[in-house]
């Protein structure tokens, strides 16, 4: 899907993923992901430590000065490549990642969104339980 505003074109696509039982949705999630040029949206440093319990590992991250959430998402490396996948919405800059598999190594990055849309993704980080 292409997107023109002010006479420049950005590349847009929405994402919705559910999760769900029969008869009882769990988890919505609904992102429009766009790249938003002059917003201040960069996360410049972003961590990943073991948690508290087996299978957890925190990710912390500085603030992006104009986002008002961020998206998270993590993936598993297979073949050279990440299968990314979104792990969660959140406002706050930390984030706690449970059920994790032990000898694993996890690949993680977040993105700062603002009313326009969504910044660049952080780096990737990555952690083994």
């Amino acid at each position: 899907m292409n997107l023109e505003q002010n006479s420049t074109e950005s590349d847009a696509f929405i994402f919705i993923q559910f999760v769900s039982l029969p008869g009882r949705v769990l988890k919505f999630i609904f992102v429009r992901k766009f790249l938003i040029k002059g917003a201040n949206l960069k996360i410049e440093k972003f961590y990943a430590t073991n948690g508290d319990g087996d299978g957890e590992i925190d990710l912390q991250w500085e603030p992006a000065k104009d986002s008002k959430f961020y998206i998270l998402e993590m993936g598993i490396k297979r073949k050279g490549k990440a299968g990314w996948k979104t792990i969660d919405m959140v406002t706050r800059s930390s984030y706690k990642v449970t059920g994790l598999k032990k000898k694993v190594t996890y690949l993680f990055r977040v993105a700062g969104v603002s009313s326009n849309g969504q910044g660049k993704w952080s780096s990737e980080i990555s952690k083994r339980i």
